[in-house]
C-alpha cells in the first residue's frame, strides 16, 4: 500500500522531453522526498505545480488481502462499531 495516495501535478514550463514520475512506496518520515520526476532528455529550469494527498495508516500483521498497512479511518470505523456493541450490551444487561 502506498502512503502517497495521489494528487495533481502539472508542468508550467513547456516540455521538450517525456517525463517519468516516481512515488515513494514506503512510509513517509519527516524530510523525505515523496515524489520526483526525471526528464529525457534533461531540461534545465523546469517549473511545475504539485499537490499531494497522503494516507494516515497503521502497520499490522499481514491480513488475508496480503496488505500489512490499513488506513486509520478503517480502524476508527471498526473501533466505533465495537464500542457501540459493548455499550449496547451493557445497557441491556
Amino acid at each position: 500500500m502506498q502512503h502517497v495516495m495521489g494528487g495533481n501535478f502539472g508542468f508550467i514550463t513547456p516540455m521538450i522531453g517525456k517525463p517519468t514520475f516516481h512515488y515513494l512506496k514506503t512510509p513517509i518520515v519527516n524530510g523525505v522526498e515523496f515524489f520526483y520526476f526525471t526528464l529525457t532528455p534533461p531540461q534545465p529550469d523546469v517549473q511545475y505545480d504539485c499537490q499531494a494527498s497522503f494516507a494516515i495508516s497503521v502497520s499490522h500483521a499481514q491480513g488475508p488481502s496480503g496488505t500489512h498497512t490499513s488506513e486509520i479511518l478503517y480502524f476508527l470505523d471498526v473501533l466505533i462499531k465495537e464500542v457501540r456493541q459493548v455499550v449496547d450490551f451493557q445497557i441491556r444487561v
